[in-house]
Parts: structure tokens; sequence; C-alpha cells
């Protein structure tokens, strides 16, 4: 832990801004106090809540200082993992544990090299919270031996979250003002989409993505299992609303996936449904075919037009910079990518952003977490770990990344990123602890 502590500090004196470093002393002497102040298993208890609300941490730390004040939330993972590693854990470094070192170092390469703009703004948003909120889930999850805390993390974000974004949906207002961002409305059709108590609305979209998929996967904490149908419905309400089309497709799939597991019962109520409304549904529909927002949504290809642009700048990027890459954030002030007015000026692909802003230093790491990643979902499903609380929705979520790295630059997302770490970091600690009791 020692060590793991002195790296993140010389990181951050190497890429924090100066004038913050004494804020950043002080707030570690703080969060030391507090970390041994109380007993681990109390504090840890709180870890859902913690991770869950954790974007109105950002939002406030934003308002009342800019960017760098999201440094709390920083503070708010570094506490987490103080107090978790105050339990006498074997140290494991294996495989997954060099993969995570190989892509941080790609990262760190990629921040000090190049030009690119809000480097630090991103680290302290983005890049620190994946890596912290890793650590975290990997200890606590271990710790526990089931995907309890993951499930518990999900539901709270998905009530906290959701109603708020249906209501922006619906009533086309910014509800809670996230400083520097605003609802984007869509086309000329009157409708918005939803941001909640996040930045962005991708960022709203992506997370309730992955919740939904952790609580429909389950399996569900027993004395609460009649919670997770309600609470999935919410937040899927909220994901179909945000009107990503992304976000529709993995959501229709995981609830085909939900249903494939259900009895004879369940599918002949599904289809008694569907049988009744589609009569009622033929006019409504047929109308909405015609509508403004269809043919921006669903028909238009427009936005897919400016990613394969983006796609082919990405590319030749990394042929031009293929070891290191152009640097962090290098992508949108690359003179290639400016010349070309009215593109999307981000990669709009987790592959190939990493690949043009990082080099095969960083994507060599990307690859590693990727793959280890997926070897340690196969353990939990060999191990029939996928029963215990959270299990199965942990590889659901995981398998629910691929097609949003695919379409959106997911390492900048500011909640979901830490949000996919807490995921990721999970999946290792549960087949750690699938590794002790096979022992």
């Amino acid at each position: 832990m020692l060590a793991m502590l002195g790296g993140l500090a010389a990181l951050a004196a190497i890429l924090v801004p100066i004038s913050l470093l004494p804020v950043l002393a002080v707030g570690a002497l703080l969060i030391l106090v507090v970390s041994f102040a109380f007993a681990a298993e109390d504090v840890l208890k709180l870890v859902p809540f913690g991770i869950a609300l954790s974007p109105m941490v950002a939002l406030v730390g934003f308002r009342f200082a800019g960017a760098e004040g999201t440094v709390v939330l920083v503070g708010f993972l570094a506490l987490m993992i103080i107090t978790s590693y105050r339990r006498q854990l074997v140290a494991v470094f294996g495989l997954p544990e060099l993969a995570i070192a190989i892509f941080a170092f790609g990262l760190f390469i990629s921040a000090i090299h190049g030009e690119g703009i809000s480097r630090g703004s991103t680290i302290l948003r983005s890049l620190l919270p994946f890596f912290l909120a890793w650590v975290v889930a990997r200890s606590v999850t271990r710790e526990k031996g089931n995907g309890e805390t993951l499930w518990w993390t999900a539901v709270i974000f998905l009530l906290v979250n959701a109603p708020l974004g249906i209501l922006e949906a619906l009533t086309t207002s910014d509800l809670v003002v996230f400083p520097q961002t605003g609802l984007v409305e869509i086309g000329q059709t009157g409708f918005a989409r939803p941001n909640g108590f996040l930045s962005t609305d991708i960022d709203f979209a992506l997370s309730m993505t992955l919740c939904v998929a952790v609580v429909v996967g389950g399996p569900a904490v027993e004395r609460v299992r009649s919670w997770s149908v309600p609470v999935a419905l919410l937040g899927s309400l909220a994901l179909v609303l945000a009107s990503f089309r992304t976000g529709w497709l993995v959501l229709a799939i995981i609830w085909l996936a939900w249903l494939s597991r259900r009895s004879a019962q369940t599918w002949l109520i599904a289809a008694a449904i569907v049988l009744v409304a589609i009569p009622l549904l033929v006019q409504p529909v047929r109308n909405l075919s015609g509508s403004d927002y269809v043919q921006e949504r669903v028909v238009g290809n427009s936005n897919v037009t400016a990613r394969e642009t983006a796609f082919d700048q990405a590319w030749e990027l990394f042929k031009e910079e293929p070891i290191l890459g152009v640097g962090l954030n290098g992508f949108q002030v690359d003179p290639m990518v400016l010349a070309a007015p009215g593109e999307v000026v981000t990669p709009h692909n987790l592959w190939l952003g990493v690949l043009a802003e990082t080099g095969l230093v960083g994507a060599i790491g990307l690859l590693l977490v990727a793959v280890t990643t997926g070897l340690n979902c196969f353990k939990l499903a060999r191990r029939r770990l996928t029963a215990e609380p959270g299990g199965r929705g942990a590889i659901w979520a995981c398998l629910a990344i691929l097609p949003f790295s695919l379409t959106f630059q997911v390492l900048l997302v500011p909640t979901s990123i830490m949000l996919i770490g807490f995921l990721l970091g999970a999946v290792r600690g549960l087949a750690l602890s699938g590794e002790r009791t096979a022992r």
C-alpha cells in the first residue's frame, strides 16, 4: 500500500498544478485521520453509497473550485483504499495487476508527452478515479467473496440518477446544472438528452447501461431480490429517453438475456403482453415513424459519417506517432483534425483513441486489461461465482462496455470510466476470492 500511495504522490507532484499541491497535502492528512478514526468494517459498508454518489461529490467540487475541484473525488476514493487495506490481505500481483500497471504507465507517458489540452483536468476527473476505483473494488470484493458491493452500488446509482434523468427528458430542462455543461438538444425534434447529476449526456447513458446490466444480471442480494426488476426498469426508461442508439441496442440485449433465463410462464406472460400491445401501438408507431425524432435518431446517418472521418483521423495520427502517440488529449488539437471544420473532434472510439494518443505503449496496456478481464470473467463462470450476488451482473456489464468502446472514447467520460474501473476491479476481486476458495 505504501508503494502505491508513494506512486500516486509522485504522479500528483508531476501532473497536478503546483498551486493545488498544498491543498492535496492537507487533504491527504485529513484522509489518513478520517480513515483511522472509524472501524474499517463501518467505513467499507458505505462504499456503495460513496461510489454511487460520486457524481454529486464531483459536482460540488467542480462548482466551487473549477475542474481541479474534482480532486475531492480522488481523495474520496483514496479514503476507501486506505480503509480497505487496513485489513490483512495477502499481497497478490498477477497478470491483471501487471496489465493495469502497463496501461497506467502508457497513460502517464502520454500525459507528459505532446501538446494536448486540459490534461490536468482529465487526469483528476477521469484517469485517477478509474485506477483508484479499480483498487477499491478489487480489495472490497476480494474480502467479501461476492459482488454484493457492486450490486448495491448499481442499485443506488440508478435510484439517485434515473428519476432525475427522466424528469429532465420530459421537461427538456437541466434540473441540476453541472458547470460549463447543459442538456443536448436532438436536432429540431424538441427532445433533449438528460444528464442527471452527471456532466454529459453520454456519461449518463453509459452509466445507466452499466448499472442496469449489473442489476438485471444479478443475482440480487437475497433480502431485496424483489427490488431488481423495478429498479432496472426505472434505469431502462431513463436510458431509452437518453436517445443513444448504442444504449438502445445494449438494453435490448440485456433484457433478452434476462428473459432467456426465465421460466416458460414468464415467456408466456411476455408474449401475451406483446400480442395485446401490437394492435394498440400500430397507429402510434406509424405516426412516430415519420417524426423528426425518428428521422434524426434512427434513420439519419450524419453521426455515422462524422465518426468514420474521426476514425480515419485517429488511424492517421497513430501512423505518424506509433510508439508514444500524439499525447493525452492531443487528438482534438492536432492540425489535421482542426482542418476538418464541422466534424467530430474526439476519436469516438476507445481503441483508436488510445492508439492515436498513447501509441503502442498505451494500446498494449489497454489490450492486456481487456484480455485479463475476459479471463477473469471466464474464471467466474467456471467456478460458478456467477451464483453469488452481483457475479453474473459483473460479466454482463463487462460485455456492455464493448459496443460503447467502439462508438465513444469512454476513457474520457468521467463518471462512467470510474464505474468501469470499479467494475473491472470487482471482477478481479471475485476471481481472487474464487482462487482462495478453491484452495
